[in-house]
Parts: C-alpha cells; structure tokens; sequence
C-alpha cells in the first residue's frame, strides 16, 4: 500500500484520511447548523403552535416559557458545537461512549417508552405520566423497580411542583377526565 492511502508515519492523517475527515466534518456542521436553524424556528413559531396563548400572561407564567427556553438551549450549544469544529475540535465522541457494549434494544426500547410518553401527556395528563415514564426508564436502565418508583414520584412530584405552583405553567386537562363525564 501507499503511504497515500495508509497516511503518513507518525500518527499524520494522509490525504485519503484528510478528505474523510473534511466529509465529516461538513457533516456535523450542516446538521448542527440546521438543529440550530430548527430550534430558532420552532422557537420564533412557538406562539402560534400553542393553543389559547395569552400573549398579556407574564413569560415564565406562559406554556411557551419551558418549550422556549429549551428551544433557546439548543441553538446555543448548537452555534457553540459550530463555533468549536470550525475552530478544528475532534469529532471523536471519546472514550466513555463505546459503540460496541451498546445494547440496541435497550436504545430502542428507550426511543419507544420516550414516544409512548409524549403521546400519554395529553390522554392521562403530565404528572401520572411523567411518573410511568421515570419509573419504567429507571426499571429499563436497571436501576430497580423500587427504586424507580421512588424516584418516579419523587421526580414526578418535585416537576410538578416546579412548573405548575412555581412557574405557574399549565397543563392542559387530560382528554381521559372527558372521556370518563
């Protein structure tokens, strides 16, 4: 082989190395631009997607404070992942992310019980909810199932507290109650 396509001695990348690393590097800075972009969109469009929005309501009293300040997280860290691989920043996720002691069906039991969740909030509202979630990704994670359930309401409660006595942030009735008269 070449000393083109194995790269140089001493660790060097060579030009075939140089060119892939360049492709990924595009990569990551198109998709975290357009993460960004997305995020500063959804966060401009908020408003209009959030049903009866009282625009007199004070800003962290309003159901678009959470969803805004979370949009607003992640177009700064993604203008802050742009800044850092333009600036030539590994792309390598490092050690303690390791591809091959992954169980997948751990991952996509996860991505599953996070979908299940988003889609149980408005039938049986946010608080049982958010206690099913925390509760079953604990016993998904091996954490226990009676620590998780600890933990669930614990967490379940302290949110609860957090958003709708503190920050005075509603929630919307859960369909069910309607449901059931």
């Amino acid at each position: 082989m070449t000393d083109e396509s194995q790269g140089k001695s001493g660790g060097w990348p060579g030009p075939v190395e140089e060119r892939a690393l360049n492709g990924q590097r595009l990569l990551a800075l198109v998709l975290t631009a357009a993460l960004g972009l997305g995020a500063i969109v959804a966060f401009i469009l908020t408003p209009s997607l959030i049903t009866d929005y009282k625009p007199d309501v004070r800003f962290y009293e309003s159901p678009a404070f959470v969803p805004r300040f979370a949009l607003l997280v992640v177009a700064i860290c993604a203008v802050a992942h742009v800044v850092r691989v333009r600036r030539g920043a590994s792309l390598d996720a490092g050690e303690e992310l390791d591809d091959e002691d992954a169980n997948r069906h751990v991952v996509l039991l996860g991505i599953a019980l996070f979908a299940a969740y988003v889609l149980l909030v408005p039938v049986i509202g946010y608080a049982p909810s958010t206690v099913a979630f925390v509760a079953a990704a604990g016993a998904l994670g091996s954490v226990g199932i009676r620590r998780s359930l600890v933990l669930a309401v614990a967490f379940g409660a302290a949110a609860f507290a957090l958003f709708v006595l503190g920050l005075k942030v509603w929630f919307p009735s859960p369909s069910l109650l309607n449901w059931l008269g």
